[in-house]
């Protein structure tokens, strides 16, 4: 148990170190991509803008699927940020311009299109900086130790322990 308690307090320390240490790149990553290669049911993309007329669009592209999006969108919603329900444009030309990702959790991608407004890619990435994708971690750890278990109990029986 004192190594748990330890454990969560280095990670704390760590994290409280670290905070805000978010870099946006100001260059483009020079990645121009078409979104409809990122298809199937692994990707979820959150499509926004300055306002509804606004002809710069961002997409925020991110691996997590059950609730992230839908608290990504409600932060967005929070510092009135119009969000689309569908793609706005055509697929092709997002440029890549910053990928978030903190202890090891890719939390998003963000892509633009048309002209750059620096600080819809600072709201953005602050939005995905701060949010985690707690409830999909939580049930990725939790189902890998029952599969730990039950590959346990399967080994256990098989030497003749049962």
């Amino acid at each position: 148990m004192k190594f748990i308690t330890i454990f969560a307090i280095l990670l704390i320390t760590i994290q409280n170190i670290n905070a805000r240490n978010l870099k946006i790149k100001d260059d483009s990553i020079l990645e121009v991509t078409c979104l409809g290669k990122y298809t199937g049911v692994f990707h979820s993309f959150i499509y926004f803008a300055n306002n509804e007329t606004s002809t710069d669009y961002y997409v925020i592209r991110t691996a997590w699927v059950l609730t992230y999006p839908g608290r990504i969108k409600n932060a967005l919603k929070e510092k009135n940020i119009h969000i689309f329900s569908k793609n706005p444009t055509d697929e092709c030309d997002w440029t890549l311009k910053s990928k978030i990702q903190r202890f090891a959790v890719e939390k998003g991608y963000i892509y633009q299109k048309e002209e750059e407004n620096k600080e819809m890619i600072r709201a953005a990435s602050n939005i995905l900086y701060d949010l985690y994708p707690s409830l999909e971690i939580a049930l990725t750890v939790i189902g890998s130790f029952i599969a730990f278990c039950i590959f346990l109990a399967f080994y256990i029986c098989i030497k003749g322990d049962c």
